[in-house]
């Protein structure tokens, strides 16, 4: 087990500089949902003028998972085949307002239909497709109930 500690850890530790300079600073929005501020994060691929946006949904936690390496991990892959990504704190977690809804997914659905729109909104934008994994499973259909694309 602690091999493949090490191994992840210096994995990690050699793609980070690489993060560092393929990506160009993000974007800070707020986005409004239902009385919350969403506080997300538009990352556009280097030397795109126009480009699809994955909206990466989290699972299940009270933390925020902007700075994590996971995020920044799926942000260097879509970004370096064109793609943008837009990754959000859900409300009540990090820089986010509300209240924390933990298993609502109908809210958290809504949550990240609101922040599909705001990615669509943007000129740059193309297109826009939805990302998660873990408890982002039972929040995505909801998001993509209530605006099919």
């Amino acid at each position: 087990m602690l091999s493949r500690r090490l191994v992840l850890a210096g994995t990690a530790a050699l793609l980070a500089p690489t993060w560092a300079s393929a990506q160009e600073a993000p974007s800070e929005v707020l986005v409004e949902s239902d009385g919350a501020r969403l506080f997300a994060r538009l990352y556009a691929p280097p030397g795109r003028a126009r480009y699809p946006v994955m909206v990466i949904v989290f699972g299940a936690g009270l933390e925020s998972e902007l700075d994590a390496i996971y995020t920044q991990m799926m942000v260097s892959a879509f970004t370096s085949a064109g793609i943008g990504v837009i990754a959000y704190d859900k409300r009540g977690v990090g820089r986010s307002t509300g209240t924390y809804t933990g298993s609502d997914f109908a809210v958290l659905g809504e949550d990240a239909a609101v922040v599909a729109d705001y990615a669509r909104a943007q000129a740059a934008v193309s297109g826009v497709g939805i990302w998660g994994v873990s408890q982002a499973g039972w929040i995505i259909p909801y998001t993509v109930a209530r605006a099919p694309w």
